[in-house]
């Protein structure tokens, strides 16, 4: 584990050429994403794991079209996962595992068809399952147990 605290440096996102690949992982930053990631547009993986990184996730994920990895976990994000999140169409892997990320799970979810690893465990979600949750035909990893969901399982899930 590295030791690197505090924010993010501003002077990354004016120095980097615009990464397909950024992986800040086992480290100590903290506080909340700089909005100048979204200058980050073509990035294909974004590995942020293990931190004290707080605050919203990114509410506008479509600011990031070409985003296939998506990797949070172990962090302090809190609040809910926008609904934009279903215009990432290359999206495959999310994992958001040890947050505090609360509410319920979107509906537009449903609409990132190649997800094959989607890691939800250990949050605070709550609701149901949203019905557009078999639409992710791709799937052979699902983790959301940990969480405050409630109803019925009244949707089939894709089988694997």
């Amino acid at each position: 584990m590295n030791k690197l605290n505090g924010s993010i440096p501003e002077s990354l996102f004016t120095n980097l050429l615009n990464p397909e690949h950024l992986t800040l992982t086992q480290n100590l930053f903290q506080g909340e994403l700089s909005p100048n990631f979204y200058t980050l547009t073509k990035l294909k993986e974004l590995r942020l794991v293990t931190n004290k990184f707080s605050g919203p996730i990114f509410k506008d994920f479509d600011l990031f079209p070409n985003l296939e990895v998506n990797e949070f976990f172990e962090n302090s994000f809190e609040g809910t996962i926008p609904s934009s999140i279903g215009q990432l169409k290359n999206l495959r892997y999310l994992d958001l595992i040890s947050n505090q990320l609360n509410s319920s799970i979107p509906y537009e979810l449903g609409f990132s068809f190649d997800i094959t690893f989607l890691a939800l465990a250990g949050n605070s979600f709550t609701g149901e399952l949203p019905i557009s949750l078999p639409n992710l035909t791709l799937i052979t990893d699902l983790g959301i147990s940990e969480n405050k969901f409630s109803g019925e399982l009244s949707i089939e899930l894709p089988y694997y």
